[in-house]
C-alpha cells in the first residue's frame, strides 16, 4: 500500500520508527501516522506491512505492522458464502418443503435395503467468522466428516448453526463429546490458543472482534444423510450414497475455498479425494496434503476421527495419538498458513 505524501517531520519520525523496530503495532501506526487509520480500515484485506512513499524522492519505507500469528476476520464475506450455499442448498437439497435431493430415493433404498437407519438432510454448520487470516494469510478451516449419524433429519443451515454454535459450544470443554473435543483442539491449535486453558473458548480478534472458537469454522460431512445401524452411532452409507453426495460437497468446496481441511476419520480421505483436481502428500509431515479444488490451493491433514477407540483416539490433549500426531501436524500446518513454515 503507498501512500503519496507525508509531512516533511512525519517521514523522519517515521524513519526513525522504521529502522529501530522489528515489528510496529498496528495501534501504535495508527497514531504516528496521520490518515493511516482511514486508509487500513477501507482496505479488502488485512496487510502485513505498509510502505510509505517520500513525497519528493524515491525513498521508501516499509513497515512490518503484524505479528504473523495475528487473527483478522470479514464476517461479511463469510455472510455472503452463506447466503449462496443456503440457495444451493434450498434448490435442490433441502427447503422447507422438505427433502428434495433428486438422488434421495435411489439412495435412500440401497440403504434401508440392507437395514440400515437412514436420516436425511443434514446439512453443514458454518461459522459466522468463517473468513478470516493468520498475520496476512487466509486461513479458512473446514473440519470434515463422514456424516452426521444420528437424528433429527431434515436440518437446515440455521438450525445446524444453532445446534453447533448455541448448543455444543456452550457447554464447557469436558462435557463435550469426544468428536467436538478433538474438533476444539484442531481449532485452538490453528488459531494459536493456548492447550493449558480449555475453559477461554473466545478470540479476540486484531480488528476487535470478540468471537467463540466455533464460529472460526465450517464443519462439513462428505454425506448430507446418514444411514447407520439401528440404535448405534456407526455410519453404514453405500457406496450409492457416496457417490450421489459427493457432487454436492464438490459445490459446498467451490463455495467455502477452504484453506486448510481437517478430515476426521482415515476413509473420509479416500471419499473426497475425487473432488480436488491436484492431492500431493507432503515430504516433511506424513499427514499433510498440498491439494488443489478448482484453483484454490489447500492444506488438507488427514487424521482418524477424534472418537476412535483405543490409541488412535485424539479426543483430549493427552492422548497419545494428539500429542505425536495431531498437534505437531496442525502446528506445522499453522507456521505453514502463517507464512513461517515453508
Amino acid at each position: 500500500m503507498e501512500l503519496p505524501f507525508l509531512e516533511a517531520t512525519l517521514w523522519e519520525t517515521a524513519k526513525h520508527a522504521a529502522f529501530n523496530g522489528d515489528t510496529a503495532d498496528y495501534d501504535e501506526m495508527v497514531g504516528l501516522l496521520a490518515g493511516f487509520e482511514y486508509i487500513v480500515r477501507r482496505l479488502p484485506t488485512p496487510v502485513d506491512h505498509l510502505v510509505l512513499t517520500h513525497p519528493r524522492s524515491d525513498e521508501r519505507l516499509r513497515f512490518p505492522l503484524v505479528d504473523p500469528g495475528t487473527v483478522w476476520t470479514d464476517p461479511e464475506a463469510t455472510a455472503n458464502r452463506i447466503r449462496t450455499i443456503d440457495a444451493y442448498m434450498r434448490s435442490g437439497v433441502l427447503d422447507a418443503a422438505g427433502f428434495r435431493c433428486p438422488s434421495a430415493d435411489e439412495c435412500h433404498a440401497s440403504a434401508t435395503v440392507k437395514g440400515r437407519d437412514v436420516y436425511e438432510g443434514q446439512l453443514s454448520y458454518i461459522g459466522h467468522h468463517y473468513d478470516h487470516w493468520i498475520g496476512a494469510s487466509r486461513a479458512r478451516v473446514a473440519i470434515i466428516g463422514q456424516e452426521y449419524g444420528h437424528p433429527p433429519a431434515l436440518m437446515s443451515l440455521l438450525e445446524r448453526y444453532r445446534f453447533v454454535r448455541d448448543g455444543k459450544g456452550a457447554v464447557p470443554f469436558e462435557k463435550r463429546n469426544p468428536h467436538m473435543r478433538g474438533t476444539t483442539l484442531a481449532l485452538r491449535l490453528l488459531l494459536g490458543l493456548s492447550l493449558d486453558d480449555l475453559s477461554d473458548d473466545i478470540i479476540r480478534t486484531h480488528n476487535g472482534h470478540s468471537i467463540h472458537l466455533f464460529e472460526a469454522f465450517a464443519l462439513v460431512n462428505a454425506l448430507l444423510c446418514s444411514a447407520v445401524e439401528p440404535g448405534t452411532t456407526r455410519g453404514r452409507s453405500t457406496r450409492t450414497m457416496q457417490e450421489n453426495c459427493l457432487p454436492h460437497f464438490v459445490h459446498t468446496l467451490r463455495i467455502l475455498e477452504p484453506s486448510i481441511v481437517v478430515v476426521q476419520g482415515k476413509g473420509v480421505a479416500k471419499w473426497i479425494r475425487p473432488a480436488f483436481n491436484f492431492w500431493q502428500p507432503r515430504s516433511d509431515m506424513p499427514e499433510l496434503v498440498d491439494a488443489e479444488h478448482e484453483g484454490v490451493p489447500t492444506l488438507i491433514a488427514t487424521f482418524t476421527h477424534p472418537s476412535a477407540f483405543g490409541k488412535q483416539n485424539w479426543s483430549y490433549p493427552t492422548s497419545e495419538y494428539f500429542r505425536s500426531v495431531v498437534e505437531p501436524t496442525l502446528s506445522h500446518a499453522r507456521r505453514l498458513l502463517s507464512g513461517v513454515g515453508t
